[in-house]
């Protein structure tokens, strides 16, 4: 009896803890309390997309409650209301956000209902051939795209203003961006050292600003690229530009941007 006694005394201190009680028999005396499982906003995490080959972002979004307020979207620069399908308490789409609003890189959006807010990060990058998963990574990768100075004109634009600082760089680029990260791809594939892309070797430098040589002779350790369109030649060894090719490389890439 005292063991009982001591037992429900138990139980009915752990109830007013709000913790669930077991009694004497091994049977619940409380409940387990239950709890909302569900957040009032929910957005899945993750949402991506490869510029030139999407143009849009699929985002999942859920709004869980009785609350009927609007759901809005912001990113930045602009705001969405949002429209998602009822069933009971639950409200839930997937919602295509254009490309065109986003930079490169990874944006915060934010989603609104009445006092509740949560931001998401949703993500545009280049494709599996560029491992980059920041902004400034990302423009790395357009050094042999753009100048220096248009690349440093994006990194200084405020965070609100840089989708339209993009969609201004890719209407002043010499070429289409998809080109150029087509020739990433395959500089990746050709020139690939141990530890180091393609695009970052002396050989995939000299392809991404060149393009093909239109001849090539190889000896042992020593390749010579010969671009006689240009007017010049550039020397490699054990897949080094030798120095003078290295003076060589800036002059020919002159021309080559010259005639483009």
């Amino acid at each position: 009896m005292v063991m009982a006694a001591l037992a429900c005394a138990s139980a009915h201190t752990r109830a007013h803890a709000g913790e669930p009680a077991v009694g004497p028999s091994g049977a619940l005396v409380t409940p387990i309390p239950m709890r909302e499982s569900k957040p009032p906003l929910y957005a899945l995490p993750g949402a991506t997309a490869t510029f030139g080959r999407d143009t849009a972002i699929a985002l999942y979004l859920e709004a869980s409650g009785a609350d009927q307020s609007p759901v809005t979207l912001a990113g930045p620069g602009w705001t969405d209301t949002v429209a998602l399908q009822h069933h009971d308490n639950l409200y839930s789409g997937v919602i295509l956000v254009p490309l065109s609003r986003l930079a490169v890189g990874e944006t915060t959006l934010t989603v609104t209902r009445g006092r509740d807010r949560i931001t998401t990060p949703v993500f545009v990058g280049f494709g599996p051939a560029v491992n980059a998963a920041s902004f400034d990574q990302l423009l790395g990768v357009l050094r042999y795209f753009a100048p220096a100075d248009r690349l440093d004109s994006l990194r200084q634009a405020p965070v609100d203003e840089r989708p339209r600082a993009w969609a201004t760089f890719l209407a002043r680029s010499r070429e289409p961006l998809s080109e150029y990260l087509g020739r990433v791809g395959e500089a990746n594939k050709r020139y690939g050292e141990r530890g180091t892309p393609g695009w970052q070797t002396d050989r995939g430098s000299a392809y991404l600003q060149l393009g093909d040589p239109d001849q090539v002779f190889v000896e042992p350790d020593v390749e010579i690229w010969v671009y006689t369109r240009y007017f010049g030649r550039l020397r490699f060894d054990h897949h080094r530009l030798v120095p003078e090719s290295r003076q060589m490389l800036a002059t020919l890439v002159v021309q080559a941007r010259s005639v483009r």
